[in-house]
């Protein structure tokens, strides 16, 4: 019974980690002014076999949530994996929040289709250090944190910040 109850509580901490208003007011701006009819993905919208690995690997973190200092500056930015609104629809949008002046930030995306809802799928920050290129099949060394495109069953994406824009390489765990 303690172990249920532990369960729920773990699952409404994550569910709270997505919602709005754990982003800044400045992301939460940006959203409802440029992506209204888009929402974060939360641990609801994975399929259940991935909810449960997300939830082993990230027991705490929002699965459409990223923070880092992800462009090498001090500030946070905020990656975020939106899905639509509306259900029924198909489509996501990997967009990156990052701080325009104090209390602005602007959308960068990162990718986006409109074929499908990525319910195997989740978004999450990387510390900077030696990376895989399965492309290349070459190390690499990210400089500053990156962000990492998990897909069920597949080889994620790493996104990371180099000579003033967003670079993306395929990496194989």
């Amino acid at each position: 019974m303690a172990f249920i109850a532990a369960a729920g509580t773990g699952a409404q901490q994550l569910a709270q980690s997505c919602q709005d208003s754990a982003l800044p007011e400045g992301v939460r701006a940006a959203l409802a002014s440029q992506f209204a009819d888009w929402r974060v993905q939360t641990p609801a919208d994975l399929e259940p076999d991935y909810q449960k690995e997300w939830m082993a690997k990230h027991s705490a973190a929002c699965p459409g949530i990223a923070a880092g200092q992800f462009d090498g500056k001090s500030s946070l930015s905020y990656a975020l994996l939106l899905i639509p609104r509306q259900k029924g629809r198909q489509g996501y949008r990997l967009v990156v929040f990052a701080p325009a002046n104090r209390d602005s930030f602007s959308p960068i995306v990162l990718e986006q289709s409109d074929a499908y809802i990525p319910t195997g799928t989740g978004v999450y920050r990387i510390d900077p250090g030696l990376q895989f290129n399965e492309e290349k099949f070459s190390t690499f060394k990210l400089k500053s944190e990156g962000i990492y495109l998990e897909t069920k069953d597949q080889p994620g994406f790493i996104y990371y910040w180099k000579r003033g824009h967003y670079q993306r390489v395929l990496e194989s765990d």
